[in-house]
């Protein structure tokens, strides 16, 4: 028998504003950067490279695949989604339930192929209204991805410092690597870009994880998102870069997400958690959990290795 006491608390109410803006505003500019994160309860941000291409410029491409130089990453927009809790609704509106976002032919959105498939992403994120409001639970747009999944995604970590000079050098360095790629070879290698802000936890393998630290740090982290076809021309090499540029600020994969293909990630990965990986076996030996590595394959066992009782027990 049991004796229960259950703390019941009030469902949140959020005010959503969904805004269409500058990518220099957000990207190039780390004082409005800042103020944007760090003043909303959640910061959304979607960039979908190429958006911002004109109709003249859209069938240049169409005809020869060739890009302007008159398009650059600055001109796209990013769309911008903010949320912060309120106490009640005005008067002039209702609360919402869930919206879901018909993407067609990928996630990212759009049935559109190539670099053209930014502009019908942001054409379709367009559909949400400009302010909502919803039950907490309920203030994220649920995409319907197509029946046959044509995209991954590589996400990794990094800490946040009080300037936010890391965020904006990340962002600067990935925007410059798609424009770069956009307009020597007419692809990008990635049809999403999806940065997001979290609180770190004490938690020994968390990826926002307070006993990851640098310099001026802040205790959150970002998670930087990629989103394209496994094939795509580019990803890899991309995230591999980025992985290398800020590999000395202690850079991590988000677990569950695609990193393996990353050349030296399993080192990447020591080098960040240290001694959390050791207490993190010690916990799972003192458990007794999966005393046999039953639920490890190759890539974990690099991690982690062979648990402890292995060779004792099975």
């Amino acid at each position: 028998m049991y004796d229960i006491t259950i703390q019941v608390n009030g469902t949140l109410i959020a005010k959503v504003q969904n805004q269409f803006v500058p990518l220099e505003d957000l990207f190039y500019n780390q004082t409005n950067l800042k103020n944007v994160v760090t003043s909303h309860f959640l910061t959304e941000i979607s960039w979908y490279p190429f958006n911002s291409v004109s109709p003249e410029e859209e069938d240049l491409f169409r005809h020869n695949k060739t890009v302007l130089n008159s398009w650059t990453v600055r001109r796209d927009l990013v769309w911008l989604r903010t949320i912060v809790l309120v106490d009640a609704v005005p008067g002039n509106h209702v609360i919402q339930g869930p919206v879901y976002l018909p993407t067609g032919g990928s996630i990212s959105g759009g049935n559109e192929t190539g670099i053209l498939r930014g502009k019908g992403a942001l054409n379709i994120a367009k559909l949400l209204p400009s302010e909502s409001y919803h039950y907490l639970v309920d203030a994220f747009p649920t995409i319907l991805p197509p029946k046959h999944g044509s995209e991954t995604s590589a996400a990794f970590v990094l800490n946040i410092d009080n300037s936010f000079s890391r965020p904006l050098r990340a962002f600067k360095f990935m925007a410059e690597k798609v424009e770069n790629q956009i307009k020597t070879s007419g692809s990008s290698p990635m049809n999403a870009f999806l940065p997001r802000f979290l609180q770190n936890m004490d938690c020994l393998l968390c990826f926002g994880n307070n006993g990851i630290q640098q310099d001026d740090d802040t205790g959150r982290s970002m998670v930087i998102d990629f989103l394209a076809r496994p094939t795509q021309f580019g990803f890899y090499d991309t995230a591999a870069d980025f992985v290398q540029q800020f590999r000395h600020e202690k850079i991590r994969p988000h677990w569950a997400k695609r990193h393996t293909d990353i050349p030296g990630i399993v080192d990447v990965i020591k080098e960040t958690y240290g001694d959390n990986i050791e207490k993190f076996n010690q916990l799972k030996f003192d458990s007794g959990i999966d005393k046999c590595g039953l639920f490890m394959n190759s890539y974990l066992t690099k991690i982690f290795g062979r648990p402890q009782s292995y060779y004792k027990w099975c």
